[in-house]
């Protein structure tokens, strides 16, 4: 009963090369202007096309 269970849950939308790649970035002084320039860098550099709301919950709750 004291047991922790984890469902598994849904896997992540970015691999996690890219993931460190991103929070390094974002560590540097320039970063990333807004979310916009998130979706693009991902766009140019690893072909990834992901939603607002998902690109949020990433740099919010991931990094």
């Amino acid at each position: 009963m004291l047991k922790l269970q984890h469902s598994g849950g849904k896997s992540l939308s970015l691999p996690n090369p890219v993931l460190a790649a991103l929070q390094e970035r974002l560590r540097t002084p320039q970063g990333f202007s807004d979310y916009q320039a998130i979706q693009t860098g991902l766009m140019t550099t690893y072909g990834i096309d992901i939603p607002y709301k998902t690109r949020w919950g990433i740099v919010h709750n991931r990094l």
